[in-house]
C-alpha cells in the first residue's frame, strides 16, 4: 500500500467512494484539452458487461474484492466489515480503462458475439470450466489444441485472440471465488519441443495479453498444475525454483504423465472437459464457459477458514511470484533468442 491510500470498510461504501473517484477522475479529463477526447474510457464501454448479464457495479465490486489483503478481509462473504483499499482498486481499474481503450478496435469492432467466441475458442485449446472442491475456479489450456500455425499467418484471428484475453478475464472476475480463493490454471504441454513451443504468440498480440492480465485484470493466481512438461521445460522449472520460496514452489504441481494425480487434485475427471484433448477427461461441453451459458455457480457453501486461508496465501505470495514471472520471462526469451540462433541440421536424401 502506498501512503495516503483512501481505505473504507464496507463494501457499499467502498463501491460509493470508488464510483465518486472515477467520476472525478473523468470530469477532470473533461475539462482538459488535450485529455478531453479519451475520457470516455471512464465509461468502460469496451467491458461490454451486458454481454455477462452484469453491470458496471458487478465490475467494480470485483476489483474491490481483488485490492483485499489478507488482514483486510472481514468474517462474512458479503465483505460488509472488510477493510478496503479504494485507491489500490481505482489505479487497477485506470489500468483496464486504459487498456480496454487503447484495444477497443480489437475488442469492440465489431462487437463480441458469444457465438463467434465459440466458433474459434477450440483452435485456442483454453476454457474455464467449473470449480475445484475448495471453491477454486478452474481455468484449462491444452498447448496441442491451439492452432498456432493459423493464428500466426491470419492477423484477424490474432485480434480474435485478444478478445479470448478479454473476455475470459472478465467472465473470471464475476466469480467472486476468482478474488475470495484465487484461480487453478491446468496447463497441459502435450510434451511440445522447444522450436514448438517459442513464439506461440505474435509478439504483439502476447505484449497486449500480458499487460492485460498481468497488470489490469482482478485475478488472483492460487495454484498451477503442469501436464505432460517436456525435457527443456522440466529443465527450465528448475532453474524457476530458485527464485521461489518452498511455499511459492507449492502453488506449482508437475504431475508429468500422471492425469489420475491431476484429476485427484481439480476434484475428478468430470471438471475438464474432454474436449481439450486430456486423456481421461470426461467433462461435456456444457461445461465450457464460452457457449454463453451459466454452467455453474460458486459451491453454496465455502468454509470461511478455508476460504480466508487460500485468499490470505494468495496475496502473500503475489511479489514473489511477481519476481518468479519476471525471472521466467527472462529466461524464456534467452531459451527463444538461442533456438532461433541455433541451425537446423540438415537432410541427407538416402
Amino acid at each position: 500500500m502506498e501512503a495516503g491510500d483512501f481505505r473504507v470498510v464496507g463494501m457499499g461504501a467502498a463501491l460509493s467512494a470508488l464510483k465518486e473517484g472515477i467520476a472525478t477522475k473523468e470530469a477532470m479529463m473533461r475539462e482538459s484539452a488535450e485529455d478531453e477526447k479519451d475520457a470516455d474510457k471512464w465509461l468502460f464501454a469496451a467491458s461490454q458487461v451486458e454481454m455477462f448479464e452484469k453491470t458496471l457495479d458487478d465490475l467494480m465490486e470485483a476489483y474491490l474484492r481483488w485490492s483485499l489483503k489478507p488482514e483486510d478481509r472481514g468474517k462474512g462473504s458479503d465483505h460488509a466489515d472488510s477493510n478496503f483499499n479504494v485507491t489500490k482498486t481505482l489505479r487497477r481499474m485506470e489500468a483496464l480503462a486504459d487498456w480496454g481503450w487503447e484495444n477497443k478496435a480489437s475488442v469492440m469492432e465489431p462487437p463480441m458475439e458469444i457465438g463467434q467466441l465459440e466458433e474459434f475458442y477450440p483452435r485456442l485449446g483454453t476454457c474455464i470450466s467449473t470449480f475445484t472442491s475448495d471453491g477454486s475456479p478452474l481455468w484449462c489450456f491444452s498447448f496441442k489444441m491451439m492452432d498456432v500455425a493459423d493464428l500466426k499467418k491470419d492477423t484477424a484471428k490474432q485480434d480474435l485472440l485478444i478478445r479470448n484475453h478479454w473476455y475470459l478475464m472478465h467472465k473470471m472476475a464475476f466469480f467472486p471465488s476468482t478474488q475470495d480463493i484465487g484461480v487453478t490454471m491446468v496447463m497441459d504441454i502435450g510434451h511440445a519441443g522447444v522450436f514448438e513451443s517459442m513464439g506461440i504468440m505474435p509478439a504483439k498480440v502476447k505484449a497486449k495479453c500480458d499487460k492485460l492480465m498481468q497488470g489490469a485484470s482482478a485475478i488472483k493466481m492460487i495454484k498451477f498444475c503442469m501436464c505432460r512438461p517436456s525435457f527443456w521445460m522440466k529443465a527450465m522449472m528448475k532453474f524457476f525454483k530458485l527464485f521461489m520460496s518452498k511455499k511459492m514452489q507449492s502453488r506449482m504441481l508437475s504431475v508429468g504423465d500422471d492425469f489420475g494425480k491431476l484429476y485427484k487434485h481439480v476434484g475428478g475427471a468430470d471438471n475438464v472437459p474432454s474436449c481439450l484433448g486430456f486423456p481421461g477427461a470426461v467433462g461435456t461441453n456444457e461445461d465450457r464457459a464460452f457457449n454463453g451459458k451459466v454452467f455453474h455457480t460458486t459451491p453454496a457453501v465455502v468454509d470461511g477458514a478455508t476460504a480466508t486461508s487460500s485468499a490470505a496465501d494468495a496475496e502473500a505470495d503475489s511479489a514473489e511470484a511477481a519476481e518468479a514471472l519476471e525471472a521466467a520471462t527472462a529466461a524464456a526469451a534467452a531459451a527463444e533468442a538461442a533456438a532461433k540462433k541455433a541451425k537446423p541440421a540438415k537432410v541427407v536424401a538416402l
